[in-house]
């Protein structure tokens, strides 16, 4: 589970129109890096999921890892120039027997762990 560090002051100080671009030039980023397994999707506002199925916790981790990387060193383009951005994550992996709920609540948690924690990293339910 992804979510846009500070996104509301985005939206606050730029306007909606710029938190769409910024919303839609984040997507693509993550569009150039997933693989054609991968499942990604607006999950509600600032948030976004990521399926990495074939993936264990240590090569899921890399590779959102290099996401993460990219957004924070690339800025995004928008109407007002280029906006900087970062993004928290969380991680966990499917264990049999879960329900997607049980997969989305632990991803949360671990997305709520990495904003307490400073935000633009990733915790993993290891």
């Amino acid at each position: 589970m992804l979510d846009l560090d500070h996104f509301k002051r985005v939206n606050d100080q730029y306007g909606h129109a710029v938190g769409d671009q910024v919303l839609v030039a984040f997507s693509e980023l993550c569009r150039q890096q997933a693989r054609s397994t991968d499942l990604f999707a607006r999950f509600g506002g600032e948030e976004f999921v990521i399926l990495l199925p074939d993936s264990d916790l240590n090569a899921a981790q890399q590779r959102l890892e290099r996401l993460r990387n990219a957004l924070h060193t690339q800025p995004l383009a928008t109407v007002q120039g280029p906006l900087h951005a970062t993004v928290s994550m969380g991680l966990t992996c499917a264990r049999p027997g879960d329900s997607l709920q049980q997969l989305l609540q632990r991803a949360d948690n671990q997305l709520y762990n990495a904003k307490a924690q400073g935000r633009n990293r990733i915790c993993v339910d290891a």
